[in-house]
């Protein structure tokens, strides 16, 4: 089965398995026991990188391939019409190494429980990438499903992917264990638990609605369900506080996200704090999203967008001027254009930025390249999330040291950091007043 990605100038020739990123002119054996073969497209330049990825969320990992330009994990597009120059060019993200910083001090040791103590929210998590190496065994006991390996270590160590074409093996994988209602309340359960051992008062997942929908072909009514109930357990037993982001994936374009959000407006909107989108942004020039986001707009329901993680700081003016986005999730790539900076700054408008993330998928290609500390000085209110936290070997906390550490930060940095996510967060006026208040008798 033949699939073109049109706009990135590579035939993928795809024996019902997935299409890793590829540059054009690369030999067809690069993927080896991928069935995959690479044919370079006539209109492709030598070097294009090809941002092909998976499904999001289809519900097989072998599902075909049968749209022009796919979707990556989790929303992390590389659209290469919008890169910044300063990105690098990889296929591959290297393994992620925690202890990897820029200024570690033996005399700044990083003060993780006065730090751990810090009422804070964390605004950027997608739930699918959640599930961490036991919950990943429960779910394959559960569905009789033979597991990567037969401990916790051993799946920790499967999640140390080495190139992209290992990082899509393991989230599919993981896929393909969410299969029931029961599934997605154990993760949402488990992911409050770890939240809330980490300080955290008030988490905003992301879902991945549309690809659910209209890739996995599953009903949000019963995904929706089950989250609500893993999310209540998790509330009765730690009071911590939560809410819904279904996100779309613009790879499938705007009347297919229109057609899937509409089942999501038809259920329960109790608990939708907001409608998201991931990336990566090829069909934003192409497709016009932004009824989408009136239309959730009229049901009472504001926008948040990821933006500007691997591309320009275009992608978050278009997001903020045609989603009317309140938050961007990622936003890095904004500090190459002074404009947006100020458009961010005079509305007020954050970035929930994910620093390991950013480091393991070569969004930067070290933390001394990281624009966290210039966008803080730049006055752009900022919030840190894992956003696929056991995939990048990383928690909330670490976020947080990585920040202390990458940026020079002190105490008072830190509160500042947590402030601003309870400021930023949806939650109600009452929650974020009292939080804020145990801040600062932090």
């Amino acid at each position: 089965m033949q699939h073109r990605a049109a706009a990135v100038g590579v035939v993928g020739v795809v024996d019902q398995q997935l299409l890793p990123p590829a540059t054009v002119g690369d030999d067809a054996d690069l993927f080896p026991g991928l069935g995959v073969e690479l044919v370079p497209d006539a209109d492709a330049r030598q070097g294009d990188l090809a941002d092909v990825g998976h499904l999001l969320c289809s519900s097989r990992p072998g599902a075909p391939i049968d749209v022009d330009v796919v979707n990556v994990v989790a929303g992390h597009g590389v659209p290469t019409a919008d890169r910044p120059e300063h990105a690098p060019r990889r296929c591959c993200p290297r393994p992620y190494d925690p202890n990897m910083t820029s200024s570690q001090s033996p005399t700044r040791p990083f003060p993780l429980e006065e730090v751990r103590a810090l009422p804070k929210a964390e605004l950027h998590v997608h739930l699918e990438g959640t599930v961490d190496p036991a919950t990943l065994l429960d779910l394959a006991a559960r569905h009789g499903a033979e597991p990567p390996a037969d401990t916790v270590e051993g799946v920790q160590d499967w999640y140390r992917f080495d190139g992209f074409p290992m990082f899509l093996e393991r989230y599919f994988a993981v896929l393909e264990l969410l299969r029931d209602p029961e599934d997605f309340a154990t993760i949402a359960e488990r992911y409050l638990d770890t939240a809330h051992a980490q300080g955290v008062v008030h988490v905003e997942l992301h879902v991945s609605a549309t690809g659910h929908i209209a890739e996995g072909g599953k009903a949000w009514a019963p995904i929706h369900d089950g989250i609500v109930e893993g999310c209540q357990r998790a509330a009765d037993r730690t009071g911590i506080s939560w809410g819904l982001i279904p996100d779309m994936s613009p790879h499938l374009g705007a009347a297919v996200c229109a057609d899937a959000m509409e089942e999501v407006f038809a259920h329960d909107l109790t608990h939708l704090l907001a409608v998201g989108m991931g990336g990566p942004t090829d069909t934003w020039r192409t497709d016009d999203f932004s009824p989408i986001f009136r239309r959730a707009e009229s049901l009472g329901i504001p926008a948040v967008s990821h933006a500007a993680e691997h591309g320009s700081a275009w992608e978050i003016r278009h997001a903020v001027e045609q989603f009317g986005a309140r938050r961007i999730q990622h936003g890095i790539g904004v500090m190459a254009d002074p404009d947006v900076v100020a458009l961010l700054v005079e509305r007020g408008i954050p970035c929930d930025v994910a620093p390991g993330s950013n480091l393991a998928l070569h969004a930067v290609d070290s933390p001394e390249a990281h624009p966290l500390r210039r966008m803080l000085d730049a006055g752009i209110a900022v919030t840190l999330g894992s956003d696929d936290p056991p995939l990048f070997q990383t928690t909330l906390l670490e976020e947080y040291q990585r920040a202390w550490e990458w940026c020079d930060l002190d105490m008072d940095g830190m509160a500042a950091l947590a402030r601003s996510s309870i400021e930023h967060s949806l939650a109600s006026d009452a929650d974020k007043s009292t939080w804020l208040g145990g801040l600062a008798g932090a």
